[in-house]
């Protein structure tokens, strides 16, 4: 949440993107946190000589959702060139929560049991991911895995559906890149499919 254009280090660059995290996780806003009991916003301010971060925090009087919640300055805080924070409102604990326990997101993929069956002739089961059921860009194909891992791929026609959709759920490392998820969703798949 910093403006674009904004100078800093990167040590303290990085202990915002934590407490961001953190924000997020909290709230599911990058700027937002709870306190105490109490909810709070942060804004960057002014860009310092030194490459340290400043800014304000408020406090929300009620619920973020109440059209009627007030806001108020809580005062402001600092993260220092070296990262370390110097001020701020719960963010010193904000902070630890996010790096001493870096919790990983955690996501779900949709399997999709099909029966393959080919010039009447069973196949068996195929498993489909829900979001990701085809790279065929006219969509007239399904590819999947079988039991045994192996890759099937074929015109739509030849699948039937075959049960409930299983649930996979995996863990997103922090600061994975779509790549890094991607990777890491298919092994969770794959392991799914052979515990089935």
């Amino acid at each position: 949440m910093i403006p674009v254009g904004y100078s800093c280090t990167a040590a303290a660059n990085r202990t915002l993107d934590a407490i961001s995290e953190a924000c997020y996780q909290q709230t599911k806003a990058a700027n937002v946190y709870r306190h105490n009991g109490k909810d709070y916003f942060w804004e960057v301010g002014r860009e310092n000589a030194d490459g340290a971060i400043t800014g304000t925090i408020y406090r929300y009087s009620g619920p973020r959702t109440n059209p009627k919640t007030t806001v108020t300055k809580a005062g402001s805080f600092r993260i220092n060139p070296n990262g370390t924070i110097a001020r701020g409102v719960g963010l010193k604990g904000l902070y630890e929560s996010r790096t001493q326990n870096p919790k990983a997101p955690v996501k779900t993929a949709t399997l999709l049991p099909y029966t393959y069956t080919k010039y009447g002739r069973g196949m068996g089961i195929v498993y489909v991911d829900k979001e990701n059921p085809s790279p065929d860009p006219f969509k007239k194909m399904i590819w999947g895995l079988t039991k045994d891992l192996q890759t099937v791929s074929d015109f739509k026609g030849f699948f039937t559906r075959a049960g409930k959709p299983i649930p996979v759920e995996y863990e997103v490392p922090p600061r994975s890149t779509a790549a890094g998820e991607k990777a890491v969703r298919a092994k969770a798949i794959t392991a799914a499919i052979k515990a089935l």
